[in-house]
């Protein structure tokens, strides 16, 4: 009996050591960018920072091959029921000057979504041939959490569908608001922080009268763009509002995507 104990403890012990060691390698192996966010996602409820708002988007070469209004509609379609948006949606087809433009739409209390597939034609002698572009674009307010989710799924569903696998790129910009204007002091703190626990060094910083913006590098996160010989894959903007006495935050990967 004593053996048999012995031996169900000794399970129950190497059980809980592999899980143990799950979930270190879990954390260990979080993408970098995700780390930043939920970095951001602390810093923004310390400093009081509310009314967030987190805008993905991404743009993905889906192919050559032609596809029919029908076909498109059936493609985002897939796409979108892949993401999780459910239930009925907006369908539109627009002719645009390089091709077409179809696009499924849904705009929810908290949330606005846009998938469409851009389709570019490309004319050489007497032979037409066609791009095609699969853009996201959704908008999750009051959820720093939702957002980080639904920016790595969209990546993961995206795998299924992209033409080139290296060509998976989805940006995060996180935007807060706090009340009044604070002083450049705060401000600067409120980037040293973001930056210092992202493991991020500043390249460069901008000021105007009711704007702030530093950008930075840090090695860990995979993206960048490049700004003069430097590189860029980290930003945080502040901008004042005096209307409505708010200073807008927003921290974005490998830059700020929204207009400030």
């Amino acid at each position: 009996m004593k053996k048999i104990l012995y031996g169900i403890a000794m399970f129950l012990l190497i059980i809980g050591f592999w899980k143990l060691f799950d979930d270190c390698t879990m954390d260990r192996q979080e993408k970098p960018n995700m780390q930043v966010f939920r970095i951001t996602d602390s810093v923004f409820q310390n400093y009081g920072i509310y009314d967030s708002e987190c805008s993905i988007e991404g743009c993905y070469f889906y192919g050559e091959e032609y596809l029919s209004e029908d076909g498109a509609h059936e493609l985002l379609g897939k796409i979108a029921k892949g993401i999780g948006i459910t239930g009925e949606y907006e369908f539109d087809r627009v002719q645009t000057d390089s091709g077409y433009q179809t696009r499924i739409t849904k705009n929810g209390e908290d949330s606005d979504f846009t998938l469409s597939l851009n389709t570019v034609e490309n004319k050489s002698n007497k032979n037409i041939s066609q791009s095609q572009y699969i853009v996201v674009d959704l908008k999750i307010k009051n959820s720093v959490s939702s957002g980080i989710y639904y920016r790595d799924h969209i990546g993961e569903v995206m795998k299924k569908y992209v033409h080139n696998k290296g060509d998976i790129t989805t940006d995060l910009c996180i935007k807060g608001n706090i009340y009044g204007k604070p002083g450049d002091k705060i401000q600067k703190n409120i980037a040293k922080t973001v930056l210092s626990e992202a493991g991020a060094g500043k390249v460069f910083e901008h000021t105007e009268e009711d704007s702030y913006s530093v950008y930075a590098y840090a090695s860990q996160v995979g993206n960048y763009i490049t700004i003069g010989h430097n590189k860029i894959n980290l930003n945080v903007a502040f901008s004042y509002n005096e209307q409505k006495n708010i200073t807008e935050i927003l921290v974005g990967s490998p830059i700020v995507n929204y207009d400030y």
